[in-house]
Parts: structure tokens; C-alpha cells; sequence
């Protein structure tokens, strides 16, 4: 059986941070923003923004798995899909005929 750790300070700054901003928000006076926005202008607004996100999402997704596959192989660290794997190095390894 495994003992419950009491939180560290790391996760009690991710929840108070959080927490903290949405507090603040809520507190903020709320008024009436008397504004209108008419659906058929702003559906190529969002045909345009929307490709636009995720590209950008994306380019940002692509840059971080490059940027920790290169410092994994500096520092000589195994990724956690390299784990487990078998050597792919010949077929007398995988039981074939060779």
C-alpha cells in the first residue's frame, strides 16, 4: 500500500496561481457591453483565424518535440517512446531467417 504524499510546493503554486486569477477576475464590476456582432461578418473573420491558430499551434507543437528530441540526444537521455523497444538492428535480432 502506498502512502499519500501531502502537496509539495510546486503543485500548491499551480493551484493558488489559478486560483488566485480567477478570484481577482470575478471581483472585477461587471457592466453591460451594449455591443452587437452581426453573424455573417465575423464567419470570415473566424474562416480566417481559425486556420490560422492552428497552424501557429502547430508550428509551435513541431518546434518543441525538435527542440527536446535534440537536447535528449545531447545529454544522451532516452526518450520515453525509445524505452521498451527492441533493437532494431538486424533480422537474426527479431527471430527471422536470414
Amino acid at each position: 500500500m502506498r502512502i499519500a504524499k501531502f502537496p509539495t510546493r510546486v503543485y500548491v503554486r499551480r493551484v493558488t496561481g489559478p486560483l488566485l486569477l480567477t478570484v481577482m477576475v470575478s471581483m472585477i464590476p461587471q457592466r453591460a457591453a451594449h455591443a452587437y456582432v452581426d453573424p455573417n461578418s465575423v464567419g470570415p473573420i473566424f474562416q480566417f483565424l481559425f486556420p490560422l491558430f492552428v497552424a501557429v499551434a502547430s508550428a509551435f507543437a513541431f518546434l518543441k518535440r525538435s527542440l527536446l528530441k535534440i537536447w535528449h540526444r545531447v545529454l544522451g537521455i532516452p526518450r520515453a517512446d525509445d524505452i521498451g523497444e527492441p533493437d532494431r538492428g538486424s533480422d537474426a535480432d527479431l527471430g527471422g531467417d536470414a
